[in-house]
């Protein structure tokens, strides 16, 4: 009942939340964000989630889905241990791995740039940090609930999540957070992050998430999992 609604953007986070949330220039302690600050809008506040405006530059965008096409491939999920198709989800999928970087350093940046923008450190080594996932959903493409971590024994993967709207959607294809009622559209240049962990490294169950079904156009997004 919820996923629907939720989708069509019918929900809406409740008033007393709403009305603490807050757009704002943030520039930390950082240099480059002191020159350039950070657009930031928050969608909510416990658990915070914020999207922030002009996160990429469109020549980045051009030249990732250049990178991308005619090498993404139908997305699969891990399942106790195995990666396979399921209808849960229905995307193209391509990794940027840090091997390809040397021969397109702009990928450097952008991923120096979630960093700033996150206070955040993808990896304490060259080797540790993950790849940028490129999605491409088309007509109908989607993601049902999930979340983007999983708990494990020695700690929990990817603490975090940033992920880039490389472009508008006519109709359709938004993010949605259904334990907070909170719907987000694609905005093209725009980036949303999120915890997938409470404080204490144990999963948030409340950040499952999921992308509704393209209605109409092409969503192409970039995840980079901290």
């Amino acid at each position: 009942e919820i996923y629907p609604l939720a989708c069509q953007g019918n929900l809406s986070v409740p008033e007393d939340i709403k009305s603490n949330l807050k757009c704002f220039y943030e520039s930390y302690n950082n240099t480059f964000l002191k020159i350039g600050p950070l657009k930031v809008e928050e969608l909510y506040l416990d658990p915070r989630v914020v999207k922030i405006h002009d996160a990429i530059y469109d020549s980045e965008i051009n030249r990732i889905i250049e990178l991308s096409k005619g090498k993404v491939e139908r997305g699969k999920v891990v399942n106790y241990g195995d990666t396979i198709y399921v209808d849960t989800r229905l995307s193209k999928v391509y990794f940027l791995y840090p091997e390809i970087f040397g021969d397109h350093p702009f990928l450097y940046k952008i991923q120096t740039r979630i960093q700033d923008m996150t206070n955040l450190v993808i990896g304490r080594e060259e080797r540790y940090k993950g790849p940028l996932q490129i999605n491409n959903y088309g007509l109908g493409g989607h993601y049902d609930l999930h979340c983007d971590a999983t708990p494990r024994d020695e700690g929990l993967w990817r603490l975090a999540s940033f992920m880039f709207y490389l472009t508008d959607v006519e109709l359709g294809g938004a993010t949605i957070f259904p334990s907070l009622n909170l719907t987000v559209f694609p905005e093209k240049g725009s980036a949303v992050f999120w915890y997938n962990a409470h404080a204490n490294t144990l999963l948030d169950y409340r950040m499952y998430h999921s992308g509704c079904p393209v209605a109409l156009g092409n969503k192409w997004v970039a995840n980079q999992w901290i």
